[in-house]
C-alpha cells in the first residue's frame, strides 16, 4: 500500500493519521507540489495529494481515502456501529471540509489586514459552533477517536499560520477544544505524525510574512 503524499499537507495529514491509528504498513512517497511538471500525470486526476494506491486501485481525496481504509480495514475501527452515530461522525467531517477549512483559507487568502479582522470573527464563530455541540465526552463524535477527530486535528496543528500572519486565535471559551487537543497530542499515533511549531513556521514564512515583521 502506497500514500503519495506532502509534507505540509493537513489533508494528507488526515490519511496518516489513519494508517497509524490502525497500523496499517505502508510506503509514504512525497511529491513536490511546488513543481506541477514532477508530478505524475497520471497519478491523480486533480493533480494532487493524497492519493492511496492499494492492490492497483487508486483512491482520491482524503475524506475518500479515510472511508475506504475503514471499510477495507475495520480493525481500530474509527467509525461507531450504530448508524446514527455513524452519521454524526460523517456530519463533523463534512463540517470541516466545508465550513472550517473554508473559512480558514479565507482568512490566509487575503492579503488585506483590513478584512483580517472579520474574517479571524467568522473563523472563531466555526470553533465556537464546534465547542458547543460536540464533545459530548473527549472526542469530537462518540465515545474513541473517530474519522471526525483525524479530519479536524491537521488543522489545529497548523494554527500557527492563522495566529503568525493573520492574527487568528481560537476563542478563549473554547475550553473543550483546548482539552480535546491535548489529548489527541497524548495519543501515540498522533505524536507519531506530528511537526513542531518551529517546523511549521519555518515552511510557512516561505509564503507569508509574519504579522509583527509585516504590519
Amino acid at each position: 500500500m502506497i500514500l503519495y503524499t506532502s509534507e505540509f499537507c493537513p489533508f494528507c495529514h488526515s490519511c496518516r493519521l489513519v494508517l497509524e491509528l490502525k497500523a496499517l504498513e505502508h510506503d509514504a512517497i512525497p511529491l513536490d507540489l511546488e513543481h506541477k511538471a514532477a508530478f505524475p500525470e497520471k497519478l491523480s486526476p486533480y493533480r494532487h495529494v493524497p492519493v492511496l494506491v492499494h492492490q492497483r486501485h487508486r483512491i482520491f481525496e482524503s475524506a475518500i481515502i479515510n472511508e475506504y481504509l475503514e471499510e477495507v480495514f475495520p480493525e481500530n475501527s474509527l467509525l461507531p456501529s450504530d448508524p446514527a452515530e455513524k452519521a454524526n461522525v460523517r456530519f463533523w467531517v463534512d463540517f470541516v471540509h466545508a465550513r472550517l477549512v473554508s473559512a480558514y483559507f479565507n482568512l490566509m487568502n487575503s492579503d488585506d489586514p483590513a478584512q483580517w479582522p472579520e474574517l479571524n470573527h467568522k473563523l472563531g464563530n466555526w470553533f465556537r459552533f464546534i465547542e458547543t455541540r460536540a464533545f459530548r465526552k473527549i472526542w469530537v463524535s462518540g465515545e474513541s477517536i473517530s474519522l471526525a477527530d483525524v479530519s479536524l486535528y491537521p488543522w489545529i496543528e497548523r494554527f500557527i499560520s492563522a495566529e503568525r500572519y493573520r492574527g487568528g486565535s481560537i476563542p478563549d471559551d473554547c475550553s473543550n477544544i483546548r482539552a480535546w487537543v491535548e489529548a489527541m497530542k497524548a495519543t501515540p499515533a498522533v505524536a507519531a505524525c506530528a511537526k513542531t511549531e518551529r517546523q511549521y513556521i519555518a515552511f510557512f514564512d516561505r509564503y507569508w510574512t509574519p504579522i509583527q515583521a509585516g504590519n
